[in-house]
């Protein structure tokens, strides 16, 4: 198992190194205090200052621990979950998952503490109290998932409580319930991408229909459904020798689903025991050329996927049982997450407005706002002009009213995303101007001249009906 917190990475086996039990610091490898006995950790799990590790011992770091014991990060102390008789569990623990602040437990045990629990109990770190889960299941445990406080179950098992449940089954907090008809042989693999539980192990079929391995079962809709590629002929996993696998991990990412195990091809491509599923185009994506043998445990943090097994070569470079492989950083597109604000400046005027300004109405998760770039598309009469880190603003002499314009901002990735803004022009009253208006008008003192004054007058704001003209004469005219 393997397991990542902050910038450590705990793994947990059958290695004599570490005493089962190793951590990997960035630098090198060490023990966690001591390790464990017999057969290492098989599950980790974190509530507050506390590793919790499960497995097949019975002591860790010399402190009497029977197969689940806590590591405080801040002191480096292994203590146990109980003291005396009632120590830990009664036989080995397989997986475990938080949800609300108690830790779930499974495996093969029959007991816990003082009380009896079939194979599946809560641990309430609060009160130190172990609490069973109805009547548990009727074999082993082997995966656990937690979706909204409902706790996932898959395993050997075929009971839960007295329900049929085939191989998986779904805890409320009151009562046990199946998921549809279930698969038809043991869960070795649970994991969640959004509302689908994705399930790997060594069946064939789920919820009636063909699944080689693994399938998905959607929480929301109560079906199950193959993990298939439109162009492949196959579903799931297989080896290309003989049509057996087995799927033994499954992780989730913002890349996709992870899934390991023993298998050399997913659907038609090839697949050397480790492949990633992308949910949103159902496509399959080998990670390079594999690796050499059976994949126990994968664990995917944003852009690395850590692989534990029995390979000893990752991308045909040595790697004893344990590899990573890194994704290529993960670009999102820029989003104008607000309505842009309507710009204004006056006729006949313009207006330089900062680029900075646009910054608080963009988002990307990868750059900073510094580093983005802003281009603004010209509207019909406005026109934008980039100078500096500002834009300039203008429209045609006389005119005003309003225009839209967009705004685009791309990433260094070449992402972008478009908004429109409006850009309005307000009216200003402009004088009437006389051009060309006769100095002199000559005429006989017993007739008259007429003038059409139109001729000579203009306003781009008014039209001529609705100008009014006075005139002034000196005494003698």
């Amino acid at each position: 198992t393997i397991f990542a917190l902050n910038d450590d990475l705990y793994i947990g086996g059958y290695f004599p190194g570490t005493q089962g039990i190793g951590k990997w610091t960035g630098h090198n490898w060490s023990p966690l205090g001591g390790g464990a006995n017999r057969g290492g950790a098989s599950a980790f799990a974190v509530i507050g200052n506390d590793l919790y590790v499960g497995g097949g011992f019975e002591m860790v770091g010399g402190v009497p621990a029977n197969n689940i014991a806590k590591w405080n990060l801040i002191t480096e102390k292994w203590s146990a979950l109980e003291s005396g008789a009632y120590n830990g569990v009664n036989a080995g623990v397989s997986a475990m998952a938080v949800a609300d602040e108690h830790l779930y437990v499974g495996g093969g045990f029959t007991a816990d503490g003082n009380i009896s629990s079939n194979r599946i109990a809560k641990w309430d770190p609060a009160n130190s109290t172990w609490t069973s889960l109805g009547a548990g299941v009727n074999d082993i445990v082997r995966a656990i998932a937690v979706h909204d406080n409902e706790v996932y179950v898959g395993g050997d098992f075929t009971l839960a409580d007295s329900t049929p449940v085939n191989y998986i089954a779904r805890w409320n907090g009151e009562a046990w319930t199946a998921l549809g008809t279930g698969v038809n042989h043991y869960v070795n693999a649970l994991s969640f991408y959004e509302n689908d539980l994705y399930v790997g192990g060594y069946f064939t079929k789920a919820g009636g229909a063909d699944a080689n391995y693994v399938a998905k079962y959607n929480i929301a809709t109560n079906n199950w459904a193959p993990l298939r590629a439109e162009t492949d002929t196959s579903n799931g996993v297989r080896q290309r020798c003989c049509p057996i696998a087995n799927v033994y991990s499954t992780a989730s990412s913002p890349h996709g689903v992870y899934i390991g195990g023993s298998f050399d091809l997913a659907g038609d491509r090839n697949a050397n025991h480790i492949v990633r599923w992308n949910p949103e185009s159902n496509t399959w994506s080998p990670l390079g050329s594999g690796v050499s043998g059976q994949v126990f445990d994968v664990m995917a943090t944003e852009n690395d996927v850590h692989l534990g097994g029995v390979f000893r070569y990752a991308g045909g470079k040595v790697s004893y049982r344990f590899a990573i492989w890194h994704e290529p950083e993960q670009n999102h597109a820029p989003v104008i997450n607000s309505s842009l604000p309507t710009l204004s400046f006056n006729e006949d005027a313009s207006l330089l407005y900062p680029i900075s300004k646009w910054h608080s109405r963009v988002q990307d998760q990868e750059d900073a706002d510094s580093t983005l770039a802003f281009m603004v598309l010209s509207g019909k009469k406005v026109q934008a002009t980039r100078q500096g880190n500002s834009y300039l603003f203008s429209a045609p002499e006389n005119w005003f009213g309003q225009n839209k314009l967009k705004l685009i901002v791309t990433d260094r990735g070449m992402l972008a995303d478009t908004a429109e803004f409006v850009v309005r022009v307000k009216s200003v009253n402009d004088a009437p101007v006389i051009a060309n208006l006769p100095e002199t008008i000559a005429f006989r003192n017993n007739a008259s001249k007429r003038l059409a004054l139109w001729d000579f007058v203009s306003d781009v704001d008014d039209a001529d009906s609705t100008l009014h003209f006075s005139f002034a004469a000196s005494n003698d005219s």
